[in-house]
């Protein structure tokens, strides 16, 4: 894509190299583009001239080729670097988070465009500095290999904000939005994440635990905090993901309360 830029400004064909210039803005840092493709086509131009192998008008129109890519780099221009951290630091995001935010453009970018969808800023970049981090990170792979795009990202957080799924549930989206590019609304529902689960049927499985964990029962009364844990995990287990975690353990430590 990049010999497309040079080959575009050579032959001054000034929308191609506009529209060339947009796609690598996506991937890479504007002084990159500048330094690496428009110099470096001008270049070629000039010395054209120079040898007389390439005329005035075809020198004008590489002109306006470059022009038109400048205009590009000019409408996608980054905030200012330290100004950027600033808004970073103002939506509540952690230093070291800011750092790589701020040496990785391609990172930074589906940041704002997920944002730019509707999402909070703080929460959008936890998912991708946390939660896609670790699913590169156990592949053995590195930023450079995410392949999310801001609307897939963003579908699965406001899933999770808008309580359609769980946190747990939502992390199993992304696993699979991140390896293999699914559809989340489509995976939910071909997995049953996106089943709603109302209190009474939370009771029902809470009631049918306890009865099925006597021993469990009496650990609690005994004073051992782990067996309330147990119950809840053999809880969670039986609801398959279903239903928000802290509705769950709210509802638990009543009926335990009661016993």
């Amino acid at each position: 894509s990049g010999s497309k830029l040079q080959r575009a400004i050579v032959k001054g064909l000034k929308e191609q190299a506009a529209q060339v210039t947009t796609e690598l803005l996506k991937s890479l840092p504007p002084l990159q583009i500048v330094q690496e493709e428009i110099i470096p086509a001008l270049d070629t131009v000039g010395i054209g001239f120079e040898k007389k192998t390439v005329y005035l008008p075809q020198l004008l129109m590489s002109a306006e080729a470059a022009k038109a890519a400048f205009e590009q780099i000019k409408a996608n221009k980054p905030v200012a670097v330290d100004e950027k951290a600033e808004d970073y630091r103002a939506a509540g995001i952690a230093e070291k988070d800011i750092a790589t935010l701020l040496s990785n453009h391609k990172i930074a970018k589906l940041l704002d465009d997920t944002v730019a969808l509707g999402c909070d800023e703080k929460t959008a970049a936890s998912w991708i500095l946390t939660d896609c981090a670790g699913i590169l990170r156990k592949d053995g792979k590195t930023f450079d290999d995410l392949a999310i795009t801001p609307e897939k990202l963003a579908t699965v957080i406001k899933l999770v904000e808008e309580g359609k799924i769980n946190r747990g549930a939502g992390k199993k989206v992304l696993i699979a939005v991140v390896e293999n590019d699914v559809d989340p609304i489509a995976f939910c529902k071909e997995q049953g994440l996106d089943r709603q689960v109302d209190a009474s049927a939370i009771e029902a499985v809470i009631d049918r635990v306890i009865a099925e964990n006597p021993r469990a029962i009496e650990d609690f009364k005994n004073g051992k905090v782990k067996a309330a844990q147990a119950l809840f995990g053999a809880c969670m287990r039986e609801l398959k993901g279903a239903g928000d975690p802290a509705v769950i353990k709210s509802l638990l430590d009543a009926k335990l309360a009661e016993q």
